[in-house]
């Protein structure tokens, strides 16, 4: 098994490819009290998204983690939600989606957060090898 993450910072707009690791942005974009990254683990024929929270502090809210994409197989249209709870001690996980990893599948991953007012949101796009 092969696990490849992806980074985005708040609002961001990066691409990233399964066998790649990107980072959104110039160094330090990333930082901040609360962060997100879209996590992609490829297994044989499978891609396993996660939507990942870390904090500096402890948190709660709501999320919103959605996936979009099609191949060979079809297209997908996934959304996951609900509360969440974050702190210091770990990073927390906010939904997970396995989708089929065939050739030439593409899929546009969301993670939006919202807390204390705030929305944060990380986007990605995942395949297309």
């Amino acid at each position: 098994m092969r696990a490849f993450l992806i980074k985005a910072a708040p609002v961001a707009t990066a691409l990233g490819l399964i066998g790649c690791v990107a980072n959104a942005g110039p160094p330090g974009e990333n930082e901040g009290p609360l962060r997100c990254e879209i996590a992609a683990t490829s297994s044989g024929k499978t891609i396993a998204l996660e939507g990942l929270v870390e904090a500096d502090s402890a948190v709660s809210g709501t999320y919103l983690f959605r996936v979009v994409g099609s191949g060979r197989g079809g297209s997908s249209n996934i959304q996951q939600g609900g509360a969440f709870a974050a702190g210091p001690d770990g990073t927390a996980t906010l939904g997970r989606i396995m989708l089929g990893a065939s050739s030439g599948a593409v899929y546009d991953a969301t993670l939006t957060i919202e807390t204390n007012g705030e929305t944060i949101e990380c986007s990605e796009r995942i395949g297309g090898v």
